[in-house]
């Protein structure tokens, strides 16, 4: 094998993985592996981006956490469902406030804290609730 057909290869095992990983796993393997050629370099490095590729596809079917900063700007944040759907969360400076906009009509139940209570009405308006956290009951067909 070639220098050149060593690296073509290598560019193409590297390329489906993202960049950020691609440096640091081809030193790895070199370190590892150019002591015994380039096609066992070649081997090694497609089950480590094979093995990368699982890792990666499972974290995304896992919880995770997002942080966004806020600044002194409206922001809306489009939360993709498995089905398509978006919900969106709207920062806006009026108000200020934060809405959220459901595709379809949902149960809201507003929490008063930590303890699971209703939260209570906000200077006696019905619509209004002094809350904590809010729950919104998802259509099952929207997450499946």
């Amino acid at each position: 094998m070639t220098e050149q057909e060593f690296a073509d290869k290598h560019n193409e095992i590297l390329a489906s993985i993202p960049d950020t990983f691609r440096g640091w796993l081809s030193y790895q393997v070199w370190e590892d592996y150019h002591a015994y050629g380039y096609e066992e370099i070649l081997l090694h490095l497609d089950d480590y981006v094979d093995g990368l590729k699982k890792c990666l596809e499972e974290r995304k079917t896992t919880e995770s956490s997002n942080k966004i900063k806020l600044g002194h700007k409206e922001t809306d944040v489009n939360l993709v469902l498995p089905n398509g759907q978006v919900i969106q969360i709207q920062y806006r400076l009026e108000g200020p406030s934060i809405d959220v906009c459901l595709p379809t009509e949902c149960c809201v139940t507003n929490w008063q804290g930590d303890d699971m209570e209703p939260a209570p009405a906000y200077k006696k308006e019905d619509c209004v609730r002094l809350a904590k956290q809010l729950v919104i009951e998802l259509n099952p067909e929207w997450v499946n």
